[in-house]
């Protein structure tokens, strides 16, 4: 009855402390990120987008160009509770780019700012920057529609002022 005992105990042991994580993994919020790319963005104006201002893999205000203002879709499981926006550009101008985070309510059609900067402008190279806190950060798929807005500044700039992507950080449940 003895060694009954102890090879129950040795066998169950480990099975015990697997149950446990698998609990307390369960009940824990884990990060996850979507990236937005360049390319998903939408030029909005008057007539349809033309592709003067996506070179493939960046989006920047292309000399002369119509469009000044962009849109892109963000898909987020539901509930997921957004923690940070980390916008990567170019901004080598005296010009700016404004970013929006924004969802639309499906019933009143009110709009909210999640969040919102804008470039500082005169830095070369890549940079990042990240939007922290957000606001409405937890995402509601049934009464909500979300994506972000992208504003020039002017149609002077050029490859100047570019977009390189954007990603949304978040917790699921």
């Amino acid at each position: 009855m003895f060694f009954f005992r102890k090879t129950m105990r040795k066998k169950f042991f480990p099975l015990l402390i697997a149950a446990g994580i698998i609990i307390f993994l369960a009940g824990t919020a884990h990060p996850d990120s979507l990236m937005i790319p360049a390319n998903n963005f939408i030029a909005g104006g008057p007539n349809h987008p033309g592709l003067d201002c996506y070179n493939g893999e960046d989006l920047f205000n292309y000399f002369g160009a119509t469009y000044t203002l962009f849109f892109a879709p963000v898909h987020l499981p539901q509930d997921a509770q957004v923690t940070s926006v980390v916008v990567y550009y170019q901004d080598n101008s005296a010009g700016h780019i404004n970013i929006q985070f924004e969802r639309r309510n499906l019933v009143s059609l009110a709009v909210h700012d999640l969040a919102e900067w804008d470039t500082e402008g005169e830095v070369s190279g890549l940079r990042n920057h990240k939007i922290s806190p957000i606001s409405y950060g937890k995402v509601n798929n049934e009464g909500y529609t979300y994506w972000l807005f992208l504003r020039y500044s002017d149609g002077s700039a050029g490859t100047d002022l570019t977009i390189y992507g954007i990603k949304i950080n978040y917790n699921v449940p």
